[in-house]
């Protein structure tokens, strides 16, 4: 009997039943064969057939021995060789521009000879059931993602974040109605944010962070009204965004930062009642910040740093008493600082520098008890520092970093500051203080950064300031300084950074400070310190990261010039 005999529906029955990537091997065994193999009823019958096929290494560059299987999606036809060469081709391409970060090295299997995938069961319904049979342990899923995927209608779960996913995200993903979780998040995904995704209506995950992709956000996302967390952040994206809250009650977590939206934030976020975190830094967002968003009970985090809004901060803030992170940085925001926000007791951090706000800092935020980091830098503020940092016991007792800079503060740096000893960044240079620098300042030992420069203060370098062993910035620089250098600067032997310059400093510069050997900058110019650098200095002056400026360092006799 020849092939030719059975009848066109039995042939095609059979050959289903086959693996389809050896059945497209014999395509050249008759005329009749390869009719049937390259017809759209064959090609029907197959299209269930989802396979996983491992095609390279990745491994460690440091210990060779960790390693993950390199592993791709694949889909019956009859140039699948050559699918496996593009990919091959695509991988070579985009490794080092994408995949840099990974510090891991990358071995591709030979394309030559059939495949061997295995296939993913038609009945999965997580990726624990996609990969139930696949020989491998530990792998990375690279190349695209196959519009057969949708094949998988029982599937609740697609979570393969942190992979190496290329191409754009399917269509096809619409039709998978019973997904609860999409989560694509950290891949090289491209394109556009397929409108079918509004389909899935049963989504209460989606997560899309750490793309490529661009575009505008699809409206229809509005239908997905189970929806707990959104997260589209760090992307291309761009546009208005949609207006698409109003029924999503159910949504907890909203993350859009680093895009390029534009214009208002929609107002229907304040159906969002269960909303706990929104992080939407870093885009172009215009207009007055939705007060709404005041009236969100359980919001832990709002972040809405690095964009474009303007007007004045409500006072309403002082109603969010589950507020833990309050950062509304580099908008154009005016006014004052409201002092209720002293009533957001679970506060963590506040940052607010890099706007237009005026008035003084309110005393309510030095009393917040759970207070770790406030930055107020670049601003217009005015007061007294020792209004806010007062003798009373109790202020920010939790605080480690400090930023003030770049306002229009006055008086003395207060002496209980040395009381706040989580003190890690202690930032209040470019404002109109003036005084000696406490004698205690020593106290403050976690300080890695003391930025005290362009004020006005006066008196001598306290001797305690060598207490400071993780000290790796210190800047005085433009002050009425004067006295002379402690000889125990030696002791910051983490230092990397000193600028002492523009003061009336007197005396030698201690041969200690030849001991700070991470030390990358020194500017001593304009000071009245007499005579050049010791010679002790001619190994520092000779790497070449580091800059003296202002001196000459006397080697063997001779001097070299150290303004570099």
């Amino acid at each position: 009997m020849h092939l030719s005999d059975i009848p066109f529906e039995v042939q095609l029955l059979i050959f289903a039943r086959l693996d389809p990537f050896k059945v497209f091997q014999y395509r050249r065994v008759s005329r009749s064969l390869n009719t049937l193999l390259m017809s759209t009823d064959f090609a029907r019958l197959i299209q269930a057939h989802v396979g996983l096929v491992n095609f390279g290494i990745l491994s460690d560059v440091d210990d060779p021995s960790m390693f993950h299987n390199m592993v791709c999606f694949i889909t019956p036809s009859p140039g699948e060789n050559g699918f496996l060469q593009q990919l091959h081709n695509t991988v070579a391409q985009d490794f080092w521009s994408d995949y840099r970060y990974l510090h891991e090295h990358y071995e591709l299997l030979p394309t030559k000879g059939p495949m061997k995938p295995v296939w993913i069961p038609i009945d999965a319904r997580n990726e624990d059931d996609m990969f139930s049979n696949f020989p491998f342990n530990s792998f990375r899923i690279t190349g695209p993602i196959p519009d057969l995927i949708s094949n998988f209608k029982k599937l609740k779960s697609f979570d393969f974040a942190m992979q190496m996913l290329n191409g754009p995200i399917p269509v096809s993903f619409g039709d998978m109605v019973q997904l609860h979780t999409l989560d694509l998040m950290d891949n090289n995904l491209t394109g556009r944010i397929p409108p079918s995704l509004g389909n899935l209506v049963n989504l209460k995950v989606l997560n899309l962070c750490g793309n490529r992709l661009m575009g505008s956000v699809p409206e229809t996302l509005r239908n997905l009204v189970a929806l707990t967390e959104l997260s589209i952040g760090s992307n291309d994206l761009s546009g208005e965004f949609p207006d698409i809250f109003g029924n999503m009650r159910q949504l907890k977590s909203l993350s859009l930062f680093g895009n390029n939206f534009t214009g208002p934030f929609p107002n229907s976020i304040g159906r969002c009642q269960q909303m706990m975190y929104l992080e939407c830094h870093g885009n172009d967002f215009s207009g007055t910040l939705p007060e709404c968003i005041y009236n969100l009970p359980l919001l832990i985090k709002l972040d809405f740093e690095s964009n474009q809004f303007m007007g004045v901060l409500s006072p309403l803030v002082g109603g969010m008493r589950n507020l833990q992170s309050f950062r509304l940085g580099g908008n154009h925001f005016t006014g004052t600082i409201p002092s209720e926000l002293g009533a957001c007791t679970n506060l963590k951090d506040v940052s607010l520098g890099s706007n237009q706000l005026t008035g003084t800092i309110p005393v309510s935020l030095s009393r917040l008890p759970k207070l770790s980091e406030l930055l107020l830098s670049s601003n217009q503020l005015e007061g007294r520092l020792d209004h806010l940092i007062t003798t009373e016991s109790g202020n920010f007792p939790k605080l480690w970093g400090l930023n003030l800079s770049h306002n229009l503060l006055t008086g003395e740096i207060p002496s209980s500051i040395t009381s706040m000893a989580h003190l890690s960044n202690l930032e209040l240079n470019h404002n109109n203080l003036e005084g000696p620098i406490p004698v205690d300042i020593g106290n403050l030992t976690d300080l890695t950064e003391l930025m005290l420069g362009h004020n006005q203060l006066t008196g001598p370098i306290p001797e305690s300031i060598s207490n400071l062993v993780w000290l790796e910035v210190l800047d005085l620089s433009h002050n009425l300084l004067d006295g002379g250098i402690p000889e125990t600067i030696g002791s910051l032997i983490k230092l990397r950074e000193m600028r002492l310059n523009d003061n009336p400093l007197g005396g030698c510069v201690p041969t200690s400070l030849a001991y700070c050997e991470m030390l990358e900058s020194v500017n001593l110019s304009e000071t009245e310190i007499d005579g050049d650098l010791p010679n002790c200095f001619g190994p520092v002056v000779g790497r070449e990261t580091v800059r003296l400026l202002g001196r000459r360092v006397s080697v063997g006799g001779m001097s070299e010039d150290a303004n570099r």
